[in-house]
């Protein structure tokens, strides 16, 4: 009995053997195909964080010139001539002055409005570029809330979230 034994116990346990190699030779390909889609998912959200960012990127340079910008104003009348003035009669230099102050006051009436006007734009321009990087902003967030930290992007979690080699197969 002892000797049917062996030839019976030799072939469970190479059934067994065998199932058990053909079950972890499906899991471990089923977890290698998990891992590549780990990987493929995560590849293909650092290159959509690298697309928003470069537009972030792109858009803080118009903000950071516009905020450089400042008025410059149109020039200012010339105001009569002391030395050329004395030439001429006091009369003429009372129509001179009355002139030079019509006109100062004119164009201080233009440079208000002017200004008032490029203040609009500016601000309107501003405004935009500002809705802009808010979009952008709400992109990252839509991709991952983590990527946003007090209303910004979060350098370290942009790395970390970018980082792939953790699920590289």
């Amino acid at each position: 009995m002892a000797t049917k034994a062996g030839p019976r116990l030799l072939a469970v346990v190479t059934i067994v053997t065998v199932l058990l190699l053909a079950g972890c030779g499906t899991w471990w390909q089923q977890r290698l195909g998990t891992r590549q889609r780990e990987h493929q998912r995560c590849l293909q959200q650092r290159g959509r964080i690298a697309l928003v960012m470069q537009q972030l990127a792109a858009d803080q340079q118009p903000l950071s010139t516009l905020a450089a910008e400042r008025y410059i104003p149109s020039q200012k009348p010339t105001a009569p001539d002391p030395a050329l003035a004395e030439r001429f009669s006091q009369l003429d230099r009372d129509i001179d002055q009355e002139r030079y102050k019509q006109q100062l006051e004119a164009w201080q009436r233009q440079e208000s409005a002017a200004r008032d006007r490029w203040q609009q734009t500016h601000a309107e321009r501003v405004s935009r570029v500002e809705g802009r990087l808010a979009q952008h902003t709400r992109s990252l967030a839509e991709l991952n809330s983590a990527l946003i930290t007090g209303g910004k992007p979060d350098p370290v979690a942009i790395r970390r979230l970018s980082d792939c080699s953790r699920t590289a197969p």
